[in-house]
């Protein structure tokens, strides 16, 4: 009945305001833990979207400005006399093509009259390979080229 409900019966007071007191606390917790799901939820699909971004997302290719570019020759003084009628061969690429190299890198392996020699960058920059291995040289042509990176700001 109206009058013997449990919240009017006699010593029962206290006991259904600790029940109503724990039903709200209950729905309060279960409020926060949903809230903080949805909010992990929106982070995690973020970061996914971030990630596949950054993996099928090439990076920008650096810029290659030709006025900031050194080239590299093999000029007939810098070759010994007894090798000056010899064949000149590209045999390797020590530094990729479009690669980063710093001053005094190893660049590219070539060989004159059968006696290898190595050709050193005197900078820093971007390289880029005129003649690809096999390839033959003959003085004064350019072999590779270093472009000088400008300051980023």
């Amino acid at each position: 009945t109206y009058r013997g409900g449990p919240l009017l019966g006699k010593g029962k007071k206290g006991s259904d305001t600790a029940v109503l007191l724990l039903v709200f606390l209950l729905f309060g917790v279960v409020l926060l833990v949903a809230w903080n799901l949805i909010r992990f939820l929106i982070w995690a699909v973020r970061e996914l979207i971030k990630a596949v971004i950054r993996l099928f997302s090439k990076p920008s290719p650096p810029v290659l400005d030709p006025e900031h570019r050194t080239d590299y020759r093999i000029e007939q003084r810098s070759v010994p006399a007894y090798l000056v009628n010899e064949p000149m061969i590209v045999t390797a690429h020590l530094a990729p093509d479009g690669s980063f190299v710093a001053k005094n890198a190893d660049i590219l392996r070539i060989s004159i009259g059968g006696s290898s020699a190595v050709s050193s960058s005197e900078g820093s920059g971007i390289v880029v390979h005129f003649k690809k291995a096999g390839d033959t040289i003959v003085f004064g042509e350019v072999l590779y080229a270093i472009h000088d990176q400008p300051e980023r700001s």
